[in-house]
C-alpha cells in the first residue's frame, strides 16, 4: 500500500501499486521450484505463512532474471488472509519447497512483527476483517511458538 498524491500534491488516500517486472511465471520459465534460490523460496514460504496464502504455486510466481541469475517474484495474493485457520485447501508449494524449521532469525523476524501488533492491527483493518487480522496474528504466534512454518489449515509441513 502506498499513500497517492494528485497532480496538485495533495493526499488523496491509499492505493495498492504495481510494478511492471520483466519475466515469467515458474510454469512456464523453464525452471523449476527446486532450480531457484533457497532463500528466496523460504522467505516466499514464509510470507505465504504469515499471510495465510491459499494460492502459491508455479503460476502465482514469477521468475525474473538479473544477471544472469532467476530470482522470485510473488504474485496474485487474492486467496491470502483467510477468517480461520481451519480451511484445509490449497497450493502450498512456496511452503512445501522450504524446510519447515524456521531459523533464528526467522523467528526474530517475527518477533518484531508481533513488536508492531497494534499499529499493523490498526493499519491491516482498513483492509481486511477484523477475523482475519486475528487469524494471521494466531498464525504468527503458533509459528514463533513452535519454530516451524505453518500452512492456513494449521498443518506444520
Amino acid at each position: 500500500l502506498s499513500d497517492v498524491v494528485g497532480p496538485d500534491g495533495d493526499p488523496i488516500g491509499n492505493a495498492f501499486v504495481s510494478e511492471f517486472r520483466k519475466g515469467g511465471v515458474v510454469s512456464q520459465s523453464g525452471y523449476h521450484w527446486t532450480d531457484l534460490d533457497e532463500g528466496e523460496l523460504a522467505a516466499m514460504g514464509l510470507f505465504d505463512a504469515v499471510i495465510g496464502n491459499q494460492d502459491r504455486h508455479d503460476k502465482n510466481a514469477m521468475v525474473e532474471i538479473i544477471d544472469d541469475n532467476p530470482h522470485l517474484i510473488a504474485i496474485d495474493h487474492g486467496l491470502a488472509f483467510p477468517s480461520s485457520n481451519s480451511e484445509a485447501w490449497g497450493n502450498y508449494q512456496a511452503m512445501e519447497s522450504r524446510s519447515a524449521d524456521l531459523d533464528d532469525k526467522e523467528v526474530e523476524g517475527l518477533e518484531r512483527l508481533l513488536g508492531q501488533r497494534s499499529a499493523a492491527t490498526i493499519r491491516l483493518s482498513e483492509y481486511i476483517s477484523s477475523n482475519e487480522i486475528d487469524a494471521m496474528w494466531e498464525r504468527v504466534e503458533t509459528m514463533v511458538e513452535t519454530r516451524m512454518v505453518e500452512t492456513p489449515s494449521g498443518v506444520y509441513l
